[in-house]
Parts: structure tokens; C-alpha cells; sequence
């Protein structure tokens, strides 16, 4: 059941429901002259907060993540409690707080990462309120670039939950630096011979061609290309 505060005030009767508070003005039967508002605070409306990041991966065995507010109806700063999934955090894991915003920090003893699955924030808040978050999605300290290397070539990246991999000069693009990036064909050359063993038709960025001049020729630059 939502919790009831009666507060003295006004005169007329009415109703008016916002941002999930509902007033009611009660007008007694008797003849008393003064009449009682009914604030009903509705916890099934309640606020979504917003969650940031939306997932972290455990460092040095904790974890930040914040909660953030946007209600001008709903204060953080008096919240009693805050549970991830089904475990209760502890008061010190609250760092920070203010009306907008709730700051949290987790540690591996006390919470089970959820990985891809997931799970909400629950805040408890005077007279029975509760707000619920976004998902989170919480991963073990993992190196996502242990050996085996997952990239193919370039530079692992360990990253949330699992790694990137950096193809800079490499040749290659793709998720693991599997894809090389063509160039297209050798242009012919006159009055030289080439020595390659790669597919002049369709070069790739790291294919090594070798152009040798004829006597009393050249290699000059026109533009941006070598030509003999």
C-alpha cells in the first residue's frame, strides 16, 4: 500500500494528479471548518533513472557507476537505500549524492557481475518510494587481449567486456584486422622492368613492388604519381 501524509490547508474540494503525486482535498462532513489534503504518493508511476556508464567492467576490483535524476519531483539526497539487482548495497557504497544524481562505487566481494544479461538499480526513498534504473551490465576484471591475440594483426585493445583491435598501418581492416585494403592495379611502366610477387591487378596496401629503370631513364614525380 502507498503511504498517506495529511496536511492541512485550503478550502474548496478537488483532485489533481502530476508526475505521479495525486492530491486529494477532502471536505468532512461534519461542520469543521477545516479541510485535509491526502498526498498519495503512487510508487507504480515512478521515475526511470538513467544510468552512466550503462556498463563497466571491474578494475582493481570495483567498479563506478552513477544515477542520475531528472524528475524535479524526486530528491536523491534522501534516499535510504539502493540495491543492485537483489543485493542491498552498503551505505558506504553511496560517495556521492545530491538531488539529481546518486554516485556509487562497487566491489567485486559484494557484487556478482551480470555480464550481458544485466541488472537495475533499485532506490528507496521516504514514504515507501522507489525509483528503478536503466540496465547495467556489470563484467569481471577480464583482459579481453590474453593469448591468443583475437586480432589477427595490429594492436589488441582491451575494452568493457571484451577487446578492439587497432589495424593503424597494418594494411588490413576489420573487427580483428583480417581484411586488407586494396589499392587496385599497377599502373604499366615503360622503359623499366618490375619485380614483385604480388597480384598487380588488385595490390594490397603492404604488397612490395619493385620498378627498376632502363638505362638513362628515370623516375620523376608528376603530381602525386612516380612515372618513368
Amino acid at each position: 500500500q502507498p503511504s498517506i501524509e495529511l496536511i492541512k490547508s485550503g478550502t474548496l474540494p478537488c483532485t489533481n494528479a502530476h508526475q505521479g503525486f495525486l492530491y486529494l482535498m477532502l471536505t468532512p462532513a461534519s461542520t469543521m471548518m477545516a479541510t485535509w489534503f491526502i498526498l498519495l504518493l503512487a510508487t507504480s508511476a515512478a521515475a526511470t533513472l538513467t544510468v552512466q556508464p550503462d556498463e563497466a567492467e571491474y578494475k582493481n576490483l570495483r567498479a563506478s557507476v552513477s544515477l542520475i535524476n531528472s524528475d524535479p519531483l524526486v530528491n536523491l539526497s534522501q534516499t535510504l537505500q539502493v540495491s543492485y539487482g537483489s543485493t542491498v548495497l552498503n551505505p558506504s557504497d553511496i560517495v556521492g549524492r545530491s538531488p539529481s544524481r546518486l554516485d556509487l562505487l562497487l566491489f567485486v566481494t559484494e557484487f556478482d557481475a551480470t555480464n550481458d544479461i544485466g541488472a537495475v538499480f533499485t532506490v528507496q526513498l521516504p514514504n515507501n518510494a522507489q525509483l528503478v534504473s536503466d540496465v547495467f551490465r556489470l563484467y569481471d576484471d577480464l583482459n579481453g587481449c590474453v593469448p591468443p591475440d583475437p586480432c589477427q594483426r595490429g594492436t589488441c585493445i582491451d575494452e568493457i567486456g571484451g577487446f578492439s583491435c587497432d589495424c593503424t598501418g597494418t594494411g588490413f581492416t576489420g573487427s580483428r584486422c583480417e581484411t586488407a585494403i586494396t589499392c587496385g592495379a599497377f599502373p604499366p611502366q615503360s622503359n623499366a622492368s618490375i619485380s614483385t610477387t604480388a597480384n598487380l591487378a588488385a595490390l594490397n596496401i603492404s604488397d612490395v613492388v619493385t620498378v627498376t629503370c632502363d638505362a638513362g631513364f628515370a623516375v620523376f614525380r608528376a603530381g602525386s604519381l612516380d612515372l618513368i
